[in-house]
C-alpha cells in the first residue's frame, strides 16, 4: 500500500552529501528509502537537499529573547553569552 509521506529535515543545511551530520544523512536515507519502497515522500528541507520532492524551507530568524535569563534554572548570564553562537 503506497503511502503519501512528509519529512521535515533541516531548514539551514542541505540533506545531500557530504552529510553536515547526522540528522541530515538520516533524512536524506530515510527519504530515499521510503521513495525507494514506492511510497510517494515530500522532503521539506532546505533547497539543494538532493533529488527529492523537495519544498524549500526557509529559517526564520527570531529577535532575541531575555526571558530566559530571568528563569532560576538557567545558568548565569555569563554562562549563556560563552556558549551563544
Amino acid at each position: 500500500m503506497m503511502m503519501r509521506i512528509a519529512i521535515l529535515a533541516s531548514a539551514r543545511t542541505s540533506i545531500s552529501a557530504p552529510f553536515a551530520g547526522g540528522l541530515e544523512m538520516h533524512s536524506s536515507l530515510l527519504a530515499e528509502g521510503l521513495s525507494a519502497r514506492g511510497h510517494d515522500v515530500t522532503v521539506y528541507a532546505a533547497a539543494g537537499s538532493g533529488d527529492f520532492q523537495l519544498e524549500p524551507l526557509r529559517p526564520i530568524e527570531r529577535p532575541a529573547n531575555d526571558s530566559p535569563r530571568h528563569d532560576l534554572c538557567v545558568h548565569p548570564v555569563s554562562a549563556l553569552s560563552e556558549n551563544d553562537s
